[in-house]
Formats: structure tokens, sequence, C-alpha cells
């Protein structure tokens, strides 16, 4: 009888019994010690072993049962919309999401598991597991809430268009004017006697194409610099009407050509399909049962306030308490859903775990496509900020000006690429995962995933991020001196990529390398040899194994100087890469030296001798008519 009127089985009325019997022991203990003279500091140990004893006893019996129902269910308070990390990054809204929708009543408020009816003791205590499944599952569903919420809120500042960096303008203003009265007025009087200095240097050299290049970049740096301190916010709007129009329509574009849906479509499928059908799948255990379809949208409004409650100043205790009482009601016309619902059955892990796959899988690829395009819009605003002190920069250096128009170029570029390709992305998971469209959830999440990857290879989004921000660094930092070999260095240098002109220098000795390997000893760099002075170096060439040494100068007449041996592969066999340490090196220019002794006859065709071409020395087999002329022979060659 006992365990039927309290739910825990009769064991809140032990644990009484227990801290009762525990008492009595301790005060006859304490009372025949009394009597033996024990010492007061045993005395008030005792006290305090009694009040703590006494205080376990109440935290694991609860509190008395006139402030709690007989049964010890206690519903949950109603949740807010706008609260909690999630609300605070995508706030609700009037005009979000479709209606009728679960985003647009009450966003992601609610959408959280709770446990039900578990005894009137602890339920940490009595059920360590279910809470701890709870718990964790929860902590799982927050993550993927937070990628959808990332996404949607990204998705309407795009959409919004002109609103999006409204609070911003009286920052860039500000900041613009401030850099102009600070660094523009302050140094321009410098920058324009340096720059009258190098004009004259430049007249008096003779050089007028770059005397007008350099007057004509001032003059263009000067009116950027002026211009952004007259209307920074129009300048800094120049890009919007083309980044945020652009990529808003071609995305709706993809829905509307299909007939599948407008803007609102994507985030309203995200929040269902990833928040709100796993939340289904964590208190019914599945989202199709008849359970989950008939009461999950009551359940979830006995949990949290709605939108218009809230905006109607509805959200008052009286309606809180409506809202436990429903809950109540709901949960007693669970049937056999109700294991499932008090979280005693299930696993709320498996179903936070499936929402944070879905949520990679879906909103991943369109978190980091829509923070490329506001990216851009920033580094197009940071321009704007820095363009009066870019202007006086680019008196004496003029380069400054070509970065400048790099950097908004691709910002530009990569913010349509990744647009058009998030656009179509946003196609394909409309049509996978809308209500009614009956693919199953792997398979549909098989097909995500492997496009996903696909288009993550193709636009390559963080690579892009990487680049934009790496551009304005090489562009810029080239004005002031930086510090390299950091702790940090290599891996931003392995993100970067390779620059271009270390990779084509180092193919180009790669390919001319033979054997030797960029670590071998005899691998030899002429770039970094000493030319001149007492340290200079001729370049020679290692003989090949079983050749007999050559004289110090050979002579070897015109007339009977052997064709090179051809080689396996058509070429050529020059030999082995030039190294520093085989004590039989012999120099290559003498093997084709000719005797200076020998005179040159009136009518006979002009010496030939190598040139050299990217440090190699060749011969030409083909010579213009005019550099022939030149050389004094007439002769045809061909």
């Amino acid at each position: 009888m006992t365990a039927g009127l309290d739910p825990s089985g009769g064991a809140g009325v032990w644990v009484v019994l227990g801290v009762v019997v525990a008492a009595v022991v301790v005060s006859v203990r304490r009372s025949r010690r009394v009597r033996g003279g024990t010492r007061p500091r045993r005395r008030r140990t005792r006290a305090a072993l009694v009040v703590a004893v006494l205080a376990v006893g109440t935290v694991l019996v609860g509190s008395p049962a006139m402030a709690q129902a007989l049964d010890c269910k206690t519903p949950p308070e109603p949740d807010r919309p706008g609260t909690g990390l999630v609300g605070s990054l995508d706030r609700p809204a009037p005009l979000h999401g479709e209606a009728g929708s679960v985003y647009e009543e009450s966003g992601y408020a609610g959408l959280v598991w709770h446990n039900y009816d578990l005894g009137c003791a602890a339920s940490g205590v009595l059920n360590p597991s279910v809470t701890t499944d709870t718990w964790l599952g929860n902590q799982v569903f927050n993550l993927a809430k937070l990628a959808v919420g990332g996404v949607n809120w990204a998705h309407y500042l795009i959409a919004d268009g002109g609103a999006l960096f409204e609070p911003l303008d009286n920052v860039i203003t500000t900041a613009t004017r401030a850099m102009y009265e600070t660094v523009f007025t302050t140094w321009v009087g410098l920058g324009l006697l340096g720059f009258a200095i190098i004009i004259l240097l430049l007249a008096m050299r003779g050089d007028l194409a770059r005397q007008a290049q350099r007057t004509g970049i001032a003059v263009l740096a000067l009116m950027l610099g002026s211009a952004a301190y007259l209307a920074p916010v129009d300048w800094s709007r120049a890009a919007d009407g083309l980044l945020l129009d652009g990529v808003t329509q071609m995305q709706e574009g993809f829905l509307d050509q299909v007939g599948l849906g407008t803007r609102d479509t994507l985030p309203t499928i995200l929040v269902d399909q990833v928040a709100y059908q796993n939340w289904l799948r964590g208190n019914f255990g599945a989202p199709d049962v008849p359970q989950a379809q008939d009461l999950g949208r009551d359940l979830l409004r006995a949990q949290t306030f709605s939108n218009a409650e809230v905006l109607e100043g509805r959200a008052t205790t009286e309606t809180a308490e409506q809202k436990k009482g429903d809950y109540g009601a709901i949960a007693d016309r669970m049937g056999d859903r109700y294991t499932y619902f008090t979280g005693a059955s299930g696993s709320r892990i498996g179903a936070g775990t499936l929402a944070f796959i879905q949520a990679v899988c879906i909103a991943l690829f369109q978190l980091l496509a829509k923070i490329l395009v506001l990216v851009a819009l920033l580094i197009i605003r940071l321009l704007v900020v820095c363009a009066p002190a870019v202007a006086v920069v680019a008196l004496l250096k003029p380069d400054v000006i070509p970065a400048i128009l790099r950097v908004g170029g691709a910002a530009v570029v990569n913010t349509l690429v990744v647009g058009a390709l998030a656009g179509l992305h946003a196609l394909l998971v409309v049509s996978l995962f809308a209500p009614g469209s009956g693919i199953d959830l792997w398979l549909a999440l098989l097909v995500t995933g492997v496009v996903t990857l696909v288009m993550w290879a193709i636009a390559r989004p963080f690579r892009r991020l990487v680049s934009m921000v790496s551009l304005t660094r090489e562009q810029f930092g080239g004005i002031v001196p930086g510090v390299t070999g950091g702790p940090l260095s290599k891996v931003w240098n392995r993100m970067r990529g390779p620059v271009p002109g270390d990779e084509r220098q180092s193919r180009w000795w790669d390919e001319r390398g033979g054997g030797t390997g960029p670590g071998s000893p005899d691998t030899v760099r002429p770039e970094a040899e000493t030319v001149a002075g007492p340290g200079a170096r001729p370049w020679r060439r290692r003989a090949p194994a079983g050749a007999r040494e050559p004289q110090a100068n050979p002579v070897i007449p015109g007339a009977r100087r052997e064709q090179l041996p051809i080689g396996a592969s058509g070429r050529p066999n020059t030999g082995p890469t030039p190294g520093r340490t085989d004590p039989g090196e012999i120099d290559d220019r003498s093997i084709y030296r000719r005797d200076a002794a020998t005179p040159r006859r009136p009518g006979d065709p002009a010496a030939v001798t190598p040139e050299l071409v990217d440090g190699v020395p060749v011969y030409k087999i083909y010579r213009p008519r005019a550099a022939r002329t030149a050389d004094g022979w007439d002769g045809r060659a061909d």
C-alpha cells in the first residue's frame, strides 16, 4: 500500500526511519559520554554530525507534503522565446518562418527534454541513469540547435538587405572621420613632400611614364580618401546591392523556379527537421507514432509561451499555472508512450546525436557560406574606414591602391560563387527534407552529406575566408615590417597554401635536380651562392661514373666535335646534377670551348657560342634574320 501511494516504492519511508534511528543512536551515545566527562571538542563534533544527518535526510525526503502534490508529479516551468544561447543568437521576429510552423510560433523555446514522475525522493539518487541520459541528451541537442540558429540568423540578416549593418553606420562614420583627422590631416603634408621629391627625381631621369603613373595614382588616392571622409556610409554600402540582393535572389530563385517555397522555407525546414522532429523522438520514442502526431504541438505549447503571448503581454503567472495543468493532462494521455515521456525509456542521448548529425550534414555548409557573405561586407567597410590612411601611404607606395582593388574584387567574387552554390544546396535540402517527400531519413542524410562534401571541395568556403584575410595581410603587410617564424606561422602557411613564386621556383629546380633531392648535400642553389669576391666558385658538373678525367684545358676542334649521346628518354644526356663534393667534377664550359688560336677565315659563318637562358647554357637553332644581319652573317639558316 505504501508503494501505491508513494511512486518511489516506499523509499522515502525507509529514509525517514533511517534518519530517526541515527538521531536516536547519536543522542544516546552523547548522553553517556556527557556523564563520563567527554571533552567539549567531541561534543561539538557529534552535534555537527547530527545536524548534517538531519540536513541530508531533509534533502533526500524532499519538501513537506503540503508544498507538493501527493503523487510528486511536478510539471516544468514554461520557457520563453528568445532566452538561452540559441534564443539570443536567433531572436524571435514576427515575419520569420512560415505561418503556423514551430519556428514562427515559438522559435526554439520549449525544445528541451524534462524528467517527469520519477518519485518523491531526489531523482538523481533513485534514477541516476535516467537523469544523466536527459542531461547529456540536452547538451548534444543544444549544439544542433545552435548550428540551426546560426544559419537562420545569417539567413535573415542577408535577406533583410539594407537593415543588415544599420547599427554599424554610426561606428563607421565616427571611425572614418577620426582616421581622417588624426592620420590624413597630420601626415598628408609630409606625404606630399615625399611625393614631390620622387616626381622630381623621375623628371631628372626622364622617366615620363612612371612620373605620369605615380601622379595619377596619387590623385586617385587623394580622391578616395576625401570621398570616404565626406560620405563613409554611402561608400560602405556600395556593394550591398550587389552582394546582399544578388545572393538573396540567387537562393530564392532556385526555390521559386521549382515551386518549393520562398525565403522562409529553408529556416522553417531546418527547425522542423533538425530540432522539432528529434525533440519528438526524445519524448515519444519516434516522431511518427500517433501520440507524437496528436500531442506533440500541444505538449510544446504547454512547455513554452508563444511569441504572440509574449508580445501581447499574456505571459503571466496565471498563464504559466494553466500551462502546467495542461502538461499534466497531456501526460495522462500518453498511453504506452508514458515511459518515453518521463525519460525512463528510450535514449535521449541518441536523439540529440542524430540531431547533431543532421545539423552537420544540412546546416554546416549553409552556415559558412552565409558567414562568407558577412565577412566580405565587413572587409569592404573596413577598407572604407582605412581609406584616409591608405591615401597617405599611396603617395609614397602606389602599390597600395591595386592591393585595395584586389581585396575588394576577391571579396565580391568569392561571395557570388559561394552564394550560388549555397542556393543549389538549399534546393537539395528542401527537396529531400520537405514534409511529404517520402524519402528515408538516413538516405536523405547520406545524399545530403555526399553533396555537402562535393560542394565543400568545389567552393572551399573556409579556404576562401582564409584567402581573403591572407590577401589583405600580404598586400598591406609590406607597409609595416612584420614578425615571422612565430609558433603559428607554420599553421598559417599550411592553411594559406604555397606562395605562387616559391612554388614555381622550387618546381624549376626540381625538374633540373636529376637524382638529388632537396635534402641532398650536393644540391646546388645558384641564387644563394657568392658570385664575386674571395668566396666565389665556378660552376662545375660531375663527371659520369667510369669516365676518365679530362685535361685541365682541353681543345676540341669544331669539325671533330661529336654530338651529345641520346638517352632512353630521347633527351640529350647532360650528365648528373651540379654538385660540390665530387672531386672529379669538371668545368663544362671547357667542353664547348674552341681553340682560341684557330683563325677565322673570310666567308666562314660566325662562331656558335652558348647563351645563358634561365641560368642554363643553350645553343639557339633559329635566329631571326634581323639578328643574323647584326652578327654579320647574311647566309640562310634554313
